[in-house]
């Protein structure tokens, strides 16, 4: 699983992403290390359901620099992640 509820709203406001570039964020996507959120794709809604696709023009991929309570905040809900066994291993 991904970046997902509260931890969503916490990265959004801190980084001023899309919609569709958070819904599809996954923690491959995060270097929390060095505190950046590299935007590689976006998940959008054509008419058949649900697609996750590059964004739509190349300045749209970008790496994004995180402000620190999103980084501590994504830190929390990582580590909760793997203690309940939702990650398979540290990403």
């Amino acid at each position: 699983a991904g970046v997902t509820g509260g931890d969503l709203v916490v990265t959004a406001l801190g980084t001023g992403c899309r919609q569709g570039e958070l819904l599809a964020l996954d923690w491959p996507d995060l270097d929390l290390k060095a505190g950046t959120l590299s935007v590689t794709k976006s998940l959008s809604k054509p008419k058949a359901g649900f697609v996750v696709k590059p964004p739509k023009t190349p300045s749209s991929r970008r790496t994004v620099r995180l402000p620190r309570a999103v980084v501590e905040t994504l830190l929390a809900r990582k580590a909760a992640a793997l203690a309940a066994g939702r990650l398979d291993r540290p990403v």
